[in-house]
């Protein structure tokens, strides 16, 4: 805490001039210096970063998501999609809760689906395809 040399006021130690006169700690007076109590509002301060650049918007969710795989099993369409986005191919699971009141009958209105980008499409369609395959070969060979 310091006692400022011209009004007399108590200025903790954090503050480089006076708050209620505007003296430094030194004697220096700030001739620009208005109390808070004698100060007119500030108004809105608007931010001007990157003012002279135009305005960027932010992307919006991916439109360009397909189809890839849909099945009744919720555990299986879990599998694919966590498969695919093991071999680098983005993919996310949809529909993964039954619909309605029939949901409790065992009926699927909505179908879980892997959905994925357009571009990946033709690398998920290969590995939905071999995944398939595998599966036709485990069930002809009776496991």
């Amino acid at each position: 805490m310091w006692i400022c040399m011209k009004c007399g006021t108590k200025v903790e130690d954090s503050f480089e001039v006076c708050w209620k006169c505007g003296t430094s700690y030194s004697g220096a007076e700030d001739p620009d210096f208005v109390p808070a109590d004698e100060a007119g509002p500030i108004g809105d301060l608007k931010l001007e970063v990157g003012k002279d650049k135009p305005e960027e918007e932010l992307p919006g969710p991916p439109s360009d998501l397909v189809e890839c795989f849909a099945t009744s099993d919720l555990m299986e369409a879990q599998f694919v999609a966590d498969s695919l986005v093991g071999e680098g191919i983005p993919a996310t699971l949809q529909n993964q809760r039954h619909g309605g009141a029939s949901a409790g009958l065992g009926l699927v209105l909505y179908p879980p689906c892997v959905v994925v980008h357009a571009e990946d499409w033709p690398r998920a369609r290969d590995w939905i395809e071999h995944y398939r395959q595998r599966q036709l070969a485990r069930r002809a060979a009776g496991r």
